[in-house]
């Protein structure tokens, strides 16, 4: 290497070594300054502690998956509750509904206080899969997953695969992800 750059790399280094313990003495000194700020709890202790409070979210999202493919029509809270067989009291309740009204594939109505779900794309029938993947084709977005048609359509595979048998389809595999291009 060059002497040049050996010294301009030694600078370097003994300039953002200094830097940095000045910013850290800065940091210590002002950290012990302060009095130590507990944050508020938001959450009884028993709900915070409970194992179960994602299984339930879990439950909830895959039974108004469900019922988005065959009905389509939204729920309230404590229907959805009834249909998982849960036993939840006031607290739990509301921690759920929180928790459901911020997860991303449920949508909350606020005037009719309902739950439905939010798939990834509208579809409902094979002739809506079919203009969309059109639609992405015409546009260059690329195709589709597998997993995103099975969570809008009820036999979202046995739909793709009719598809592929009248050669409007083809199937990719990437890393154990199937496309729909």
């Amino acid at each position: 290497m060059n002497a040049n750059l050996i010294q301009q790399q030694a600078a370097y280094k003994s300039q953002a070594l200094s830097s940095f313990s000045d910013k850290h003495e800065r940091k210590s000194n002002v950290r012990s300054n302060d009095t130590p700020r507990k944050k508020p709890r938001l959450e009884s202790p028993a709900i915070s502690k409970n194992p179960l409070r994602f299984k339930w979210i879990k439950l909830c999202v895959d039974r108004l998956r469900k019922r988005y493919q065959k009905v389509k029509k939204p729920i309230t809270l404590e229907d959805l509750i009834k249909n998982i067989r849960l036993e939840l009291d006031p607290a739990e309740k509301n921690w759920l509904f929180n928790a459901l009204k911020e997860n991303v594939k449920c949508h909350f109505d606020y005037e009719k206080k309902r739950f439905s779900f939010k798939p990834t794309y509208e579809m409902h029938s094979k002739n809506d899969l079919l203009s969309l993947l059109q639609n992405k084709y015409e546009n260059g977005l690329g195709g589709i997953l597998l997993d995103d048609v099975n969570e809008c359509l009820l036999k979202g595979d046995e739909v793709v695969k009719e598809l592929e048998q009248e050669a409007l389809v083809s199937m990719m595999s990437w890393i154990s992800l199937k496309i729909l291009p």
